[in-house]
């Protein structure tokens, strides 16, 4: 009886798991939206970090919210500052719904991202996991002991989902970046798809350390 409780224990797990896998990959990013994210780390000239020679790049397994609480102010940004221009789809008022507006938030995050669909190879942790190299007595330390850990790459990166054109041709991507005590930024990361491949185009600012 024992040995049948844990086989009927484990196919649930079995199924629990599978379910969550598929929840994920169907409403989670898409294949494009891991293009853009490639396209942003692989743009390291907007990023420092400690070791400047560095290529790789650490990402932050939770997705954050995109913050669209003012579209039309974004809307105002993108015309005035951006090479998309006045005539770019993201500019104008009809913008395509966001595609996390039911995404949940909080400490628990259905949407993550997964290191195998990357191609510029990040590492891929828990937010929980970078936070602790700043807990407790470590904290005046912390850094160090990140690029001690991951010494090849240029900081931790977290992403929040993409906002795409009507016709899918040009993006918006949140990007928050930490590369040190006194290196950090976040803004919105806009590309544009030249010849089906993900260029960075401009980088609008919103605050930096």
């Amino acid at each position: 009886m024992k040995r049948k409780r844990i086989v009927i224990a484990g196919i649930l797990l079995v199924v629990l798991l599978g379910s969550l896998w598929t929840i994920q990959t169907l409403y989670g990013p898409s294949p494009a939206e891991y293009g853009l994210y490639d396209a942003i780390i692989r743009a390291d000239r907007y990023f420092g970090g400690m070791k400047t020679n560095a290529t790789g790049m650490v990402v932050c397994k939770g997705i954050m919210a995109f913050p669209d609480d003012d579209p039309a102010y974004l809307r105002d940004l993108l015309a005035g500052k951006t090479p998309l221009g006045i005539n770019s789809d993201l500019v104008q008022t009809n913008w395509p719904p966001p595609p996390w507006s039911l995404g949940w938030t909080g400490r628990f995050r259905l949407w993550t991202v997964s290191r195998d669909h990357f191609q510029s190879e990040p590492s891929v942790i828990p937010e929980g996991r970078f936070r602790r190299f700043f807990a407790g007595a470590h904290r005046a330390d912390g850094w160090s002991q990140f690029y001690r850990a991951y010494p090849e790459t240029k900081g931790f990166m977290t992403f929040s989902r993409a906002w795409f054109s009507n016709d899918r041709r040009e993006a918006i991507v949140y990007v928050l970046w930490q590369g040190h005590y006194m290196g950090a930024s976040t803004g919105y990361f806009l590309l544009k798809k030249v010849e089906d491949k993900w260029i960075v185009i401009a980088n609008l600012g919103t605050g930096c350390a």
